[in-house]
């Protein structure tokens, strides 16, 4: 948050920004700053585990779901970046414990006890994820369908966990 303040200050001084909307430049800047922190932190541990092709894809399809779809969150900045560690070591887990199939039918699965919920916020962003999973499955020549399966598995226990406890995971 330091150096969040310390950018805000600067531009305020050189009459970039006005004092009025220093909070939110503050903020804005925190949230760039941390989510580019929990990118860079998770290439690092897929270079650790040789896993940064996993990585990569991991993140590009765990991202998108996470921002349209939600889910449940942590409290804390600190319990979000540990919590998203163990998430991404349990993916790494998976992807060598489990097969393909069996982790689409979980994913798909997951899904639909999702889709079938009433308590849903974002419906159709949700519907729009699950169609775009059974397009990508369709689709013989897609090789990152166990990877997704993997990230969507993950997502969708925290949006279960959303919907039906309605509150923090810690």
């Amino acid at each position: 948050m330091i150096i969040c303040n310390k950018i805000t200050n600067f531009l305020i001084n050189k009459n970039i920004i006005s004092i009025n909307d220093r909070e939110i430049y503050i903020y804005g800047l925190f949230v760039i700053l941390y989510n580019a922190f929990l990118l860079v932190n998770i290439i690092i541990i897929g270079l650790i585990f040789n896993k940064f092709v996993f990585s990569l894809l991991f993140l590009l399809f765990w991202t998108p779901y996470r921002i349209f779809v939600g889910g449940s969150h942590c409290s804390t900045p600190l319990r979000c970046w540990l919590f998203f560690d163990l998430y991404f070591l349990i993916s790494i887990l998976l992807s060598r414990v489990m097969n393909i199939l069996v982790s689409e039918i979980i994913a798909s699965f997951l899904l639909l006890l999702i889709i079938c919920s009433n308590k849903i916020e974002n419906k159709k962003s949700f519907i729009i994820f699950f169609m775009i999973y059974f397009i990508l499955l369709a689709i013989p020549s897609f090789n990152c369908k166990f990877i997704m399966s993997i990230a969507y598995i993950l997502n969708s226990i925290l949006t279960l966990h959303k919907i039906y406890l309605n509150k923090d995971i810690i």
